[in-house]
């Protein structure tokens, strides 16, 4: 991933596998590995401006229909992403490529703590082997993506889109 130019370090020494990423860090990913075409559009999010340094990818994964706001209008690019919001992503982002997501049964013992929104995202993620779970079948939709799960499902998201 490094030597396609699609994750760096924190500094050229450190990666920091256990941080948490930000929901900007996540698109920039997204853009990146599935090579969406950067934009400069304007934005109708409240939260950010086109000084941004992830301005153009925000936009960029939105006008693909990777990502939404929220209701009060906001994207909060320096939240951290959840397990649950990186399935969204990356799916949408599958699809806006046309590489087909299959639909998958829940198998996670935690589903109960799952968005409605979320739980056909994690489902299909988890059938086309993407992601798994977190111990004891649990996929822990709430808890923060960290850097090194972020990598691992980009790698798997990377050879998808490089075998079609």
């Amino acid at each position: 991933l490094v030597k396609a130019g699609i994750v760096n370090g924190v500094t050229n020494t450190t990666f920091e596998p256990n941080r948490s990423i930000t929901r900007a860090e996540f698109c920039k990913l997204i853009a990146t590995t599935f090579g969406f075409s950067e934009i400069d559009a304007s934005s109708s999010y409240t939260d950010i401006s086109q000084t941004d340094w992830y301005y153009a990818t925000v936009m960029t994964a939105a006008k693909a229909g990777v990502v939404t706001g929220y209701t009060d209008g906001d994207f909060r690019p320096d939240n951290q992403i959840t397990r649950e919001e990186m399935a969204a992503m990356l799916i949408r982002a599958f699809k806006a490529s046309s590489i087909d997501t299959p639909q998958g049964e829940m198998t996670f013992a935690d589903v109960g703590q799952m968005d409605d929104w979320s739980k056909d995202y994690i489902a299909s993620l988890s059938q086309m082997g993407i992601v798994s779970g977190k111990g004891d079948n649990n996929f822990a939709p709430k808890d923060n993506l960290t850097r090194a799960e972020a990598a691992k499902v980009i790698y798997s998201a990377f050879k998808l889109v490089n075998a079609k």
